[in-house]
């Protein structure tokens, strides 16, 4: 079909990304075109080419590139601008306003609005990931704790204080963390699945909808809880699921 106005009309295209009302599309040889709204990201995409990742906020957008620089553009108080300087980040995650940015050495750094996420960010290093929900951030260290920061009644304060975590699951506004012994600690927002996480233990994965969150244990038993009409419950009790999509 015809090109989208203001989009590239060449081929070699291998991803694209989205703002809320720009586009970013990412070449074979790592180089950048974006359109749509300019004050959100469509335009001022870095020049040159070796970018590997691209990731957005709703009116920004952050790329990486082989070395682990990061070059941002877009809203700049709403992560278009603040972008650590140095190389050697190997990931990005995004709150609906800000980013967070994880180097070769586990440290964090977090640039946008401060509201969303954009300060806060833990100061030690040894983090495995970062999680986000459209409001906060949750990094897992590899000591099995977690550090939260953004909006605090949206995840970004309130996690747990113990160790043995091994990953962090989120909805829109809470996070779920599944420890070694499958156990889970739910926290954020209660209308979007911080409340009634299951007390019992042997869960092996967390699935999520936009306010709920689903948990599944080896032998199939599953366990639900957020709000109810965003999938909280209803979840089918023979203990003979397999996966959940």
């Amino acid at each position: 079909g015809p090109a989208i106005a203001g989009g590239p009309a060449d081929a070699g295209y291998r991803s694209i990304f989205s703002s809320r009302s720009a586009f970013c599309a990412l070449r074979a040889d790592g180089s950048i075109r974006a359109w749509g709204e300019p004050a959100w990201g469509g335009s001022g995409a870095p020049l040159g080419n070796g970018y590997v990742l691209v990731a957005s906020t709703q009116r920004a957008f952050a790329a990486v590139n082989a070395a682990g620089n990061i070059q941002a553009w877009g809203d700049a108080l709403r992560g278009g601008s603040g972008a650590p300087e140095l190389a050697g980040h190997t990931s990005i995650a995004s709150t609906m306003f800000a980013f967070a940015a994880l180097d070769t050495l586990g440290a964090v750094s977090a640039w946008g609005d401060e509201d969303y996420g954009g300060s806060g960010a833990p100061v030690s290093w040894g983090y495995l990931n970062i999680v986000s929900n459209d409001h906060a951030f949750a990094a897992l260290h590899s000591d099995g704790y977690i550090s939260t920061w953004g909006d605090t009644s949206n995840g970004g304060a309130g996690g747990p204080t113990s160790t043995g975590f091994v990953s962090i699951f989120s909805t829109s506004g809470a996070f779920a963390a599944l420890n070694a012994s499958g156990s889970i600690v739910s926290w954020g927002s209660g209308v979007s699945g911080s409340n009634a996480a299951p007390t019992d233990a042997g869960y092996v994965h967390v699935y999520s909808t936009a306010d709920a969150f689903t948990a599944i244990k080896a032998d199939g038993t599953l366990a639900s809880w957020g709000k109810p009409w965003s999938g909280g419950v209803g979840a089918p009790t023979h203990g003979k699921c397999a996966q959940v999509f």
